[in-house]
């Protein structure tokens, strides 16, 4: 049973917009995941330059709950904003990179992503 249930809409718009990073990530797709986040924070080249650091294919997790996904909402923020991790996958297991967002609701169906960082934990 995944960590998203039909139960907590919020919460899978939140999962589908990280999951869109991590597919971006796992395609090596830099140059979209920098017009996705606007280029916040990291550039396509410090992006690619991870991954290559890290030295495995990327892989988008089976699911939320094995991605360890973790929204937590930030307190007072206006309009809301929620920072986020993700467990990125390798050879069918996680990885030690997590990728970590902040994700910010701009309108009732819009959302500003950054990346806050990625990075072995």
């Amino acid at each position: 049973m995944s960590v998203i249930s039909g139960d907590n809409p919020e919460l899978a718009v939140l999962w589908e917009h990280t999951l869109r990073v991590v597919k971006l990530l796992t395609d090596k797709r830099y140059d979209d995941i920098v017009s996705v986040t606007r280029g916040v924070r990291l550039s396509s080249d410090q992006l690619r330059n991870t991954v290559l650091e890290h030295g495995m294919e990327l892989e988008p997790p089976p699911s939320a709950r094995a991605a360890r996904f973790e929204p937590i909402r930030i307190v007072d923020s206006e309009p809301p904003e929620w920072s986020v991790s993700c467990d990125l996958w390798s050879r069918g297991s996680p990885s030690d990179l997590t990728l970590e967002l902040t994700i910010r609701r701009t309108s009732q169906d819009s959302f500003v992503i950054e990346i806050d960082g990625l990075h072995v934990l």
